[in-house]
């Protein structure tokens, strides 16, 4: 072989040598958000909003979720005013956009784990996503005023009967106008079922709550199939958004069970009723609170009024009572009273090793930054709170309930603490004062000040997001229903009942929903500063 020869072979084997040690340039990751964006496009979720702010794109759907991610990577543009940007593939098998150059290499449409967007606009009725694999998806619009028409629930009693007991079922039907075949149950709903008077206080009220025994079990409103369910009837809430709102706060705390709740519309008889809660009842079952009492599990609730057979104030000023069973064996009563007692030993000696034998503290720490959060007038450890002890395991805080007089919607707090956003309720004050029951004793553990502030900071993101779940919330009832109802519950007679809450005194809807978001806004950021100086 001649020099030449070898020459040439050695610079095309230097070359191929090279090439094999670059390294190929890796394929962007998916932004954060992107994935669940997949999903509603899979779901043929339609969308309601989309929104800039700053890096952050975020797009609303209907009675789904809303779904934000950061848009920096890719182009995105409001088009509706001007036409949609042409995408194509440049010469070096990038993608263009209005004949720019985005920078993002077309990927094998087959590999959707290296899928990502290139190009995301939204025209008047339409959201499109153009992604790297070349893929276009087209999410439909629906108008927001769309949600603006509440099922309407309508209740007839045998005779026309009255419902005038918390214990008396009366019998009757219950039918369901569903407009836009929405919830996933048809329209023409109607079922034989029983019904009755529901709550303490609220019962006593001008716009009476019920309970409902249907005769077969339901699945309603795409919540659990069960025979019991709730109307709740808000009347010391005129947003009638509240107790939904903290469900959805429920639900990013992760409670066991998360009562499903919509806003309806109700008539009694042939008479309008107005804008209720329609909701799972609290019970145990397994699509609920889903404990096994035959195989010896408890349900108690922690209620003051001590409407159960079997009722205890603890030596810490806890007021326990058996909820399921409601009449439990005396070996029951006394294991559970024993359990109790070492579980507030172990608090007094602020033994927190000793305490998580006891009681599931995260279930605890949830319960305190829901509880507190809302500033819960009756969520210190007095009232509406439920605990489960399965059988050799731990007590846990498994559900939440009963926020009407929350968030601002109730002025008696007792001294010092007040009305407004600032302050602390839960943490410091007991259901008999300043300085009793369980929670101002686990803030003395360094341990559960930790636990507090990790779940805070984790979920504080999703918090952040509930001014705007409110505005849906109130926009799926809409301005038609709220009428009606302030027609058959007018203002001046709501406020002459009003011992809840007499510190504000509006006198339309719009400006009692700005007090709620702005009460919720200010206390956000209060026990955001305040949690995480503790």
């Amino acid at each position: 072989m001649n020099v030449k020869r070898i020459c040439l072979l050695l610079i095309v084997l230097g070359t191929v040598l090279a090439g094999c040690s670059v390294k190929p340039e890796p394929y962007p990751l998916p932004p954060q958000g992107y994935a669940e964006l997949m999903d509603a496009y899979r779901g043929a979720q339609r969308w309601t909003a989309v929104s800039r702010g700053g890096e952050m794109l975020t797009i609303e759907f209907y009675k789904w979720k809303t779904v934000s991610f950061n848009c920096s990577s890719f182009v995105v543009e409001d088009c509706t005013t001007t036409e949609p940007g042409i995408v194509g593939l440049g010469q070096d098998d990038r993608w263009m956009v209005r004949g720019e150059s985005t920078g993002i290499r077309k990927t094998d449409p087959q590999d959707k784990s290296i899928d990502v967007p290139v190009y995301i606009y939204w025209t008047e009725k339409s959201l499109t996503v153009c992604s790297s694999s070349g893929e276009r998806m087209s999410f439909a619009y629906v108008n927001p005023e769309f949600e603006a028409r509440l099922p309407m629930v309508n209740i007839t009693t045998e005779g026309g009967k009255s419902i005038t007991s918390k214990e008396d079922y009366v019998n009757g039907k219950l039918s369901i106008i569903n407009p836009d075949n929405k919830y996933g149950f048809a329209d023409g709903f109607s079922a034989d079922m029983k019904i009755r008077g529901r709550g303490n206080s609220t019962w006593g009220m001008p716009k009476k709550p019920w309970k409902i025994k249907f005769n077969e079990k339901q699945c309603l409103f795409n919540m659990s199939t069960d025979k019991e369910w709730c109307l709740l009837a808000n009347y010391t809430d005129k947003t009638y958004v509240r107790n939904i709102v903290a469900m959805e706060l429920s639900r990013i705390c992760g409670f066991k069970w998360t009562p499903g709740m919509v806003s309806v519309e109700v008539t009694l008889n042939g008479k309008y009723q107005g804008i209720y809660s329609f909701g799972e009842h609290k019970k145990v079952s397994k699509e609920r609170v889903n404990i096994d009492t035959e195989n010896g599990d408890i349900l108690f609730e922690i209620e003051e009024q001590m409407d159960e057979p079997v009722c205890w104030w603890t030596e810490l000023d806890v007021p326990m009572m058996f909820s399921d069973p409601s009449e439990p064996s005396q070996e029951q009563i006394s294991q559970s009273k024993k359990f109790v007692k070492d579980f507030e030993t172990a608090l007094k000696a602020e033994d927190y090793g000793a305490l998580e034998k006891y009681a599931d503290l995260e279930s605890f720490a949830n319960n305190f930054i829901i509880q507190e959060l809302t500033k819960n007038i009756d969520g210190n450890l007095r009232k509406s709170s439920f605990i489960t002890l399965e059988k050799g395991g731990r007590m846990e805080m498994y559900h939440v309930w009963d926020f009407d007089l929350s968030q601002g919607n109730a002025d008696y707090y007792g001294n010092p603490p007040g009305k407004g956003p600032q302050g602390w309720w839960v943490k410091d004050f007991g259901a008999r004062g300043k300085n009793t029951g369980w929670y101002w004793r686990l803030f003395k553990l360094e341990e559960f000040r930790k636990l507090v502030k990790e779940r805070w900071n984790k979920l504080y993101p999703e918090f952040q997001k509930i001014p705007d779940y409110i505005d849906r919330q109130s926009r799926i009832i809409g301005e038609e229903a709220i009428a009606r109802d302030e027609k058959a519950w007018p203002y001046s007679q709501y406020r002459s009942q009003d011992w809840w809450n007499a510190s504000h005194t509006f006198t339309t809807y719009d400006a009692e929903l700005d007090y709620y978001k702005k009460f919720y806004s200010e206390r956000l950021e209060w026990m955001n500063n305040s949690i995480n100086a503790l």
